[in-house]
């Protein structure tokens, strides 16, 4: 019998692959936690302060309500520049264009004022009072009255009365120095005891022509009690016609 034929040739092993690079361990949890910590707290700190911000728009709003409009216009640009919100920008443009006519108003009027109250002061040292009242009633007639009008208002009184009683004391002292002469000695103390009592008059006068008077009208009780004469705030000895 024939041979059975030879198995065929066993092909050649390939050569074995290279190892390739050594496989990474896993990523344990903590350093994910970790990762994810560092990652919040650059959030936090590139996240604007919403609650500073706030703060900062409230102040820039309290600038505009007190017509302080130039900062509250910088203030705005800074917040822009910073990232507030659009919300809160709006707040703050609001407040401006809202006080503008209003702090507009208020400027005028304090330029009105400075000029009526100058207007009145110059009246007052003229003495002119009724030039006074018109300037005053003019500013009040247009901007409407306030503490300062009516202090102003009480100061003109005050004026005129002062110069009434100034006139009055005069007229007074006029009369009274008139009664000495005639030797009216208790009609000029009259007039000088309503003159001291006169308010905001200046009394000095007063007190020294009724003193005088005062003095004059002891001395000529004095003179006459004596039996002799009163004669030109002088006593005369009387001559009996016997001596």
């Amino acid at each position: 019998a024939a041979a059975p034929p030879a198995p065929p040739p066993q092909a050649p092993k390939p050569p074995p692959l290279p190892a390739g690079p050594p496989r990474r361990q896993p990523v344990r949890l903590r350093y994910w936690l970790l990762a994810l910590g560092v990652l919040w707290l650059i959030w936090l700190g590139a996240k604007p302060d919403t609650r500073r911000t706030d703060a900062r728009v409230n102040e820039v709003i309290a600038l505009a309500a007190d017509c302080k409009l130039p900062n509250a216009d910088a203030e705005m640009v800074m917040l822009k520049t910073e990232g507030a919100r659009a919300v809160q920008i709006e707040r703050v443009q609001e407040a401006i264009d809202k006080a503008k006519p209003r702090c507009e108003r208020i400027r005028l009027r304090a330029a009105a004022w400075k000029t009526a109250s100058a207007a009145v002061d110059g009246a007052l040292r003229e003495g002119t009072f009724t030039k006074a009242r018109a300037a005053l009633a003019g500013f009040a007639r247009k901007w409407g009255d306030d503490a300062n009008t009516r202090a102003l208002h009480t100061r003109i009184d005050k004026e005129q009365q002062r110069a009434q009683d100034a006139e009055s004391v005069q007229r007074l002292v006029g009369e009274a120095r008139s009664d000495v002469a005639r030797g009216d000695y208790s009609g000029a103390t009259r007039k000088m005891e309503v003159c001291v009592l006169m308010v905001d008059a200046d009394h000095s006068q007063c007190i020294a022509l009724r003193d005088q008077a005062n003095r004059l009208r002891q001395a000529m009780l004095r003179c006459v009690a004596g039996g002799n004469e009163w004669f030109g705030y002088q006593c005369r000895l009387v001559v009996s016609p016997d001596n």
